[in-house]
C-alpha cells in the first residue's frame, strides 16, 4: 500500500473518503482486517494532572462572603 493510500483509510478521514466515494465500506473493512494486531507494544501510563500556581492559591483560600 502505497503512503497516499494509507490517507485513504486514515481513521480521522475515512468517512470523508467514503462519502466522496475514495473508498467504499467494503475496502475499508477489508484493510482493517489486513492490519496486523499491535496490542503486544501496548504500554499504561498513569497521568498526574498538574495544576498551576494559581488555583492551588485560590483553592486554598476560603471564601469571605461581605
Amino acid at each position: 500500500m502505497s503512503h497516499s493510500d494509507q490517507f485513504l483509510f486514515d481513521k480521522r478521514l475515512v468517512e470523508k473518503n467514503i462519502r466522496r466515494g475514495l473508498v467504499t465500506r467494503k475496502e475499508y473493512n477489508a484493510y482493517l482486517k489486513s492490519i496486523e494486531d499491535s496490542t503486544e507494544n501496548l504500554e499504561h501510563l498513569e497521568l498526574e494532572e498538574e495544576s498551576e500556581e494559581g488555583e492551588e492559591a485560590e483553592a486554598a483560600e476560603p471564601a469571605v462572603e461581605a
